[in-house]
């Protein structure tokens, strides 16, 4: 089971059956360093030049793209800054599969990956384009129609992806023998979530709790926040409402890691952004989200076979 579970900002080569060596990593590493630095050192003199010596604005104070190119670092930088504690408190965890087995450090991690989410996006609407959060959809309540409508909606999300997903890993097991299929099941196997929720599935209900709120209410304020508040924003200013809804789908979906599970990822990210564009509500596509996560979550530890 697979669908729409958070995505989850930690190292996976440990894990993944397709693990480059080391130098290859430390590689790419640096390449994608030393592209980032370059990239932003580009920009910053393009900033410079035009706002020193030509006195002409060069980005749009508010939804630039500038801001989705800088987005992502924030995040990244803010949340490799707030996960040292929790690998301080952890220095026995020998190994990334270890780790990511580990309740008490993979919850923790999902709370602070969402807080991030959440918190980072919203400093841009509030701070930078000096918008109040009721502007983008989110006024401190929800109103009671839009709590039954994100309970409603989320499940009827599982009942039409849990079919399309069990189909689909049929289809796929059916071309197992092909190497790239082979080696997009196991890679999906072997994504952190997953390994997390195996890892619930042998605790009480203390634990599966806890994983419910990390999983559920977690990513439906991180994620929508990011993907639909600021990401799909952004795109349906500049872009127009389809290629939004279509691009934060697709992006949403990407970074979930999922092989068998991009579809019904992608589907449900456009859905989302479309519900979204409809309602002018993140609450909707919030309750929706945790609902349908939450449901999932409480499913995999009632039905461990279907995980």
């Amino acid at each position: 089971m697979t669908v729409t579970l958070p995505v989850t900002i930690a190292p996976i080569w440990g894990v993944s059956p397709l693990q480059p060596d080391s130098a290859t990593m430390t590689q790419i590493t640096l390449i994608v360093f030393l592209a980032v630095l370059v990239m932003n050192s580009t920009l910053l003199t393009i900033w410079g030049v035009r706002r020193l010596f030509l006195e002409k604005p060069t980005f749009r104070r508010d939804w630039s793209f500038l801001d989705l190119w800088l987005m992502p670092q924030v995040i990244l930088t803010t949340l490799l800054i707030s996960l040292i504690p929790l690998f301080v408190l952890h220095p026995a965890i020998s190994s990334t599969e270890a780790m990511m087995r580990s309740v008490s450090f993979v919850l923790p991690m999902l709370f602070l990956q969402n807080i991030v989410f959440f918190g980072v996006p919203a400093a841009f609407v509030f701070l930078k384009y000096r918008l109040p959060l009721r502007e983008i959809g989110l006024p401190p309540l929800p109103k009671r129609r839009e709590v039954l409508m994100g309970i409603g909606l989320g499940l009827a999300a599982i009942a039409v992806s849990l079919p399309l997903e069990m189909g689909l890993t049929a289809l796929a097991n059916q071309f197992s023998y092909l190497p790239w299929v082979a080696a997009g099941l196991k890679m999906e196997q072997a994504l952190p979530i997953n390994a997390l929720i195996e890892s619930v599935t042998k605790q009480g209900w203390g634990v599966l709790l806890l994983a419910a709120l990390a999983i559920g209410p977690g990513p439906g304020f991180g994620e929508e926040m990011l993907f639909r508040g600021f990401l799909f924003g952004l795109l349906r200013r500049r872009w127009g409402l389809w290629p939004g809804v279509i691009v934060s789908g697709f992006v949403f979906a990407a970074v979930h890691g999922y092989f068998i599970g991009f579809l019904p990822v992608f589907l449900f990210g456009m859905a989302l952004a479309a519900l979204y564009h409809r309602t002018g509500s993140l609450w909707v596509g919030i309750i929706v989200h945790a609902t349908n996560n939450s449901v999932l979550v409480l499913l995999a530890y009632l039905f461990p076979n279907l995980t």
